[in-house]
Formats: structure tokens, sequence, C-alpha cells
């Protein structure tokens, strides 16, 4: 046991320099922590954002009509599935 001891007093010695070491990080923990719950706060409105812009971009794309070719003819869509027919037929200019 008697060669024990100064092998725990190491111990200690290590413990309390290492206590020692992480002391001065705490508060560089704390502006980490805080810069990182600003980072989220900001994620959460860049998300929010994002939400918006995505349903605007839905209804621009609901309401834009699409050309399409069926068969010879251009068929002009919409949002409301009307279909009509524009005269356009494949290789002819529209004249």
């Amino acid at each position: 046991m008697h060669n024990e001891e100064p092998s725990l007093r190491t111990s200690m010695a290590a413990i309390q320099d290492l206590r020692g070491s992480i002391t001065p990080l705490e508060p560089k923990l704390d502006a980490v922590t805080f810069d990182v719950n600003l980072l989220m706060a900001d994620f959460g409105k860049i998300s929010k954002k994002v939400e918006v812009a995505e349903t605007h971009i839905e209804r621009l794309l609901s309401t834009t009509k699409r050309l399409e070719w069926q068969g010879d003819e251009v068929v002009c869509s919409g949002s409301q599935d009307v279909e009509s027919t524009h005269g356009l037929k494949r290789g002819s200019s529209g004249a």
C-alpha cells in the first residue's frame, strides 16, 4: 500500500491540473452555446421563410399555364384543368 500512495498523489495532482484547464474553458463553452442558440433561432426563421416561399411557388405553379404537345397540336392548360387548343401544328409557324 505504501507504493500506491505516490500514484494516488500523482492522480490527485493530475485531477487538479485538469480542473485548472477546464475552468478557463467554461466561459468559452457558454459563448459557443449562446452562438449555437442564435444559429438555431436563425435556422428556424430561415425554415419559416423557405416554407412561405414554397407555398408561393406552389401557388405560382398551380396558376401558370403550360404549353405542351398533344399529338400534332399545342395545348395550353391552366390550373383549372381547362384546355384550349391554339391551332398550332407541328412543323407550322402558327401564322
